[in-house]
């Protein structure tokens, strides 16, 4: 569904925080409360997007390099035209991340029926930790068509993008501000601090996050329906 309103509302606040209307403690009142009161999916899906570009803990005006003023001003042209974002449940599917959890459950098994729960078990809980670390949790997400693909996000190619763009007249672009640089907001500590800290957390509760990281994922096909635009080349 299309929530006109909601969508209206949310490229209002988001305009207000690119020309420093707002700060980034009212972009998150204002943002997260027009999601939360709609069912329109693409709503929900630009409020989620948006978190990762501002700190909710500081009370900042928006600092956004100019790839992520970009990406901004395409959730602005998504929100206001007729396109829908889509999200289609698919199949129970096991992965490497199942696998592996499984592995350890039964490696931890073994540890503590052989020598209980004292310092070999601390040892092997660490390793599995180091493991998951190593494979999830310290390497960035990759695509094989990076960085053309991410240049175009939130829409699957520059064709679908010139598409709704061609159906969307009412969309003005926001250029990216001439005396606009992006600062660090917080300090390199804490920088770090939110990388260390979750070190020791996963250790402690390593034994309780396996049994819900072996369970199946279900595939999620996320896609922006075109059905309700009209296609430029058809005229």
């Amino acid at each position: 569904m299309v929530d006109r309103k909601a969508r209206a509302e949310l490229v209002s606040t988001i305009d207000a925080f690119l020309s420093r209307k707002i700060k980034a403690f009212e972009f998150d009142d204002r943002q997260t409360r027009i999601a939360a009161a709609t069912k329109d999916k693409t709503v929900r899906h630009a409020s989620t997007r948006v978190w990762f570009y501002y700190d909710d803990l500081i009370n900042h005006e928006v600092n956004l390099s100019k790839e992520q003023w970009d990406y901004f001003q395409r959730l602005r042209l998504l929100l206001q035209s007729q396109a829908e974002w889509c999200e289609v449940k698919g199949k129970w599917r096991w992965g490497l991340p199942q696998i592996l959890a499984w592995c350890s459950l039964f490696f931890l098994s073994i540890v503590i029926w052989k020598w209980g729960i004292g310092w070999e078990f601390l040892v092997a809980e660490a390793s599995v930790a180091i493991v998951w670390f190593a494979l999830f949790g310290l390497s960035p997400a990759r695509s094989v068509e990076e960085p053309r693909i991410a240049q175009c996000l939130p829409f699957e190619s520059w064709m679908q993008l010139r598409r709704i763009r061609t159906a969307t007249p009412q969309f003005v672009k926001f250029g990216y501000p001439l005396n606009a640089s992006r600062q660090p907001l917080r300090t390199r500590e804490n920088a770090i601090m939110m990388y260390v800290v979750p070190i020791p957390a996963s250790l402690i509760f390593m034994p309780f996050i396996l049994p819900f990281a072996a369970v199946p994922r279900r595939h999620v096909l996320r896609f922006i329906a075109l059905e309700e635009i009209p296609n430029p080349n058809r005229f």
